[in-house]
């Protein structure tokens, strides 16, 4: 290898190290059950179980990402009760995608999202269910772990085509 190899190896390492791919995720979950209602109700997550450039606001119930992306969601929670629900993700106080889950024979649930995010953008979930009933607080890695939140981005910034 000759030392202008070396040198240019050397510099696309350099550019690899300064522009990280994820630069935001972690897990969450929230440390006693939590009253689910018909009309809806946003979930709290006040125990950081990891985290990496997240900003998270238990008390106001809102994440803030540091950087813009794609970023993947991933919740899984458990009812006290078997019903239907709605789970949806809010993007600065806007409801911008619902996934509902129709099973009412199961207590148990996932949803997952993909969403392209601004640096600064502020999330929460709102989760409704088809009769009122609690979202039980089950230890990640634990049978019918709940809830558990997983957030990752999964691409830096896009730039402007």
């Amino acid at each position: 290898m000759t030392i202008k190899q070396i040198s240019s190896t050397q510099k696309q390492l350099n550019d690899l190290s300064r522009n990280p791919l994820h630069a935001c995720g972690g897990t969450f979950t929230h440390s006693v059950s939590q009253a689910v209602t018909t009309a809806g109700t946003v979930l709290t997550f006040d125990t950081e179980i990891r985290n990496s450039g997240l900003t998270v606001d238990a008390t106001n119930k809102i994440f803030t990402v540091n950087t813009g992306g794609m970023f993947m969601f991933c919740l899984a929670f458990n009812f006290s009760g078997a019903v239907g629900h709605a789970l949806y993700l809010v993007v600065n106080n806007v409801i911008t995608d619902i996934f509902v889950g129709n099973n009412s024979t199961t207590t148990y649930h996932s949803s997952m999202f993909m969403k392209y995010l601004q640096k600064n953008h502020e999330i929460s979930f709102r989760l409704a269910s088809g009769a009122n009933t609690n979202v039980t607080s089950v230890a990640e890695d634990s049978a019918a772990e709940s809830p558990i939140l997983q957030i990752a981005q999964v691409t830096p910034r896009f730039t402007a085509s």
